[in-house]
C-alpha cells in the first residue's frame, strides 16, 4: 500500500508510517525509500513517559555523534517545524524526526510536545543513549496516507492493468483500446486529498474506508451506464481482482482489503477476452490464486454464485451453459 511510482526517486517521508516496536515499547515511524525500494526507519529523538530520552537511527554508530548535533541544535534554535496529529496511536510518545537537516516535532497534541521539551531541556547530550533500530514486524502497524477518491481509483486501474498483463500478456495491455487506462495510471496523483489511517485490520474508522469506484476508461469514453458488473466481495484482509468481458467490454472488479469494490471499464467496444480471469490474495495463508473460468464444454462445470443481468451476459458473452 505504499506506493511509490517504479521510476521515482522521492520517498514516503511526507506520509509517514508506524510500527510498534516490542524492544521499545513504544510506536517507531518509517517510511518507503524509492531508491533502494527498502522500508526505512526515520532518525528520531524519542522522549518516553518515563522520562528518558533516546536517539533511534539505521545509520553507522559513527554518524550517531553528528546526529544527536543536528537534533539538538534544531531544538535549542528552534528551527523545526511542529506536527500536531490526533490521527496518531494514543500511547505515540512525542518525537523529533530528522530529514536530511531539517527537523519536525511530531506529537499527539501540544501537551505532548511541552512533555518533549521539559525532557530535552534536561538532558546532557554526552548522556544521550543511542540505538540502532531494525525494522522488525510486532503485528502492530499503522499507515497514514494522503487519500482521494482519484488517487484511489489509479491504484485500482494500475492493480487491472497489471492482472489484464498477467493472464493475456503486455501486448494486450499496450494496444491502442487501453491507451486511456494506460495514460490515466500516469497521471500526476491528484493534491486534493485527506489523511486516512489503515491499522493491521484494515481502515481505522468508517470515515478511513475508501468509496467504491466506477470509471470509463475506455478511448472514447463512451461506456454504457446500463453494463452489467460483477461486484465480487472478499473478506476484510483479502484481495480479489475479475477481469472479464461483457458483450465487447472489458471490464474490471477491485476489492482490496474487503473494501466496497470499484469497477473500471478498461477497454471497449469490440473488445474480447479469451476467459474470465480472477487475482486472489489469502492474507491468512500469505498465498496468490489464479483462476481461469474456462468454458470449454468437455471441463467440469464450474458454477459461478451470481444472478440477474450479470448472470445473463456472461452466459451469451463466453457460450456458457445457464442451469
Amino acid at each position: 500500500m505504499l506506493y511509490l511510482r517504479s521510476n521515482s526517486e522521492s520517498t514516503s517521508q511526507h506520509t509517514p508510517s508506524y510500527f510498534f516496536s516490542g524492544t521499545l515499547n513504544d510506536w517507531v515511524v518509517f517510511y518507503l525509500d524509492a531508491k533502494k525500494r527498502a522500508y526505512v526507519v526515520s532518525t528520531q529523538l524519542i522522549a518516553f513517559p518515563d522520562s528518558s530520552v533516546q536517539l533511534l537511527t539505521q545509520a553507522p554508530a559513527e554518524h550517531h555523534e553528528k546526529l544527536v548535533s543536528l537534533v539538538m541544535t534544531a531544538f535549542r534554535d528552534k528551527s523545526y517545524k511542529s506536527d500536531i496529529r490526533l490521527s496518531l496511536p494514543e500511547d505515540f510518545s512525542p518525537r523529533l524526526l530528522l530529514e536530511g537537516k531539517k527537523c519536525v516535532l511530531v506529537a499527539r497534541s501540544q501537551a505532548d510536545i511541552e512533555r518533549l521539551t521539559v525532557h530535552v531541556q534536561q538532558l546532557q547530550t554526552t548522556g544521550l543513549s543511542t540505538q540502532r533500530l531494525q525494522l522488525m514486524n510486532t503485528g502492530r502497524e499503522r499507515y497514514h496516507f494522503r487519500w482521494s477518491k482519484l488517487n484511489w481509483a489509479q491504484f485500482c486501474a494500475k492493480t487491472a492493468l497489471e492482472s489484464l498483463c498477467l493472464f493475456e500478456g503486455g501486448e494486450k495491455c499496450l494496444s491502442h483500446a487501453f491507451r486511456y487506462a494506460r495514460e490515466f495510471v500516469l497521471q500526476e496523483i491528484s493534491c486534493t486529498e485527506r489523511e486516512v489511517v489503515f491499522t493491521e485490520t484494515g481502515p481505522r474508522g468508517e470515515a478511513d474506508t475508501p468509496h467504491p469506484v466506477f470509471m470509463d476508461l475506455t478511448v472514447e469514453q463512451n461506456a454504457s451506464v446500463s453494463i452489467a458488473a460483477l461486484m465480487t466481495q472478499a473478506q476484510p484482509g483479502m484481495h480479489v481482482v475479475t477481469l472479464y468481458e461483457m458483450s465487447g467490454w472489458v471490464l474490471a472488479s477491485v476489492v482490496f482489503a474487503g473494501f466496497p469494490p470499484s469497477v473500471l471499464v478498461l477497454g471497449g467496444p469490440g473488445e474480447h477476452l479469451a476467459d474470465i480471469y480472477q487475482l486472489i490474495y489469502d492474507d491468512k495463508e500469505a498465498t496468490f490464486d489464479f483462476v481461469r473460468l474456462a468454458h470449454d464444454q468437455s471441463k467440469p462445470l464450474i458454477p459461478i454464485p451470481i444472478s440477474g443481468d450479470c448472470l445473463s451476459e456472461l452466459t451469451k458473452t463466453y457460450r456458457l451453459v445457464h442451469f
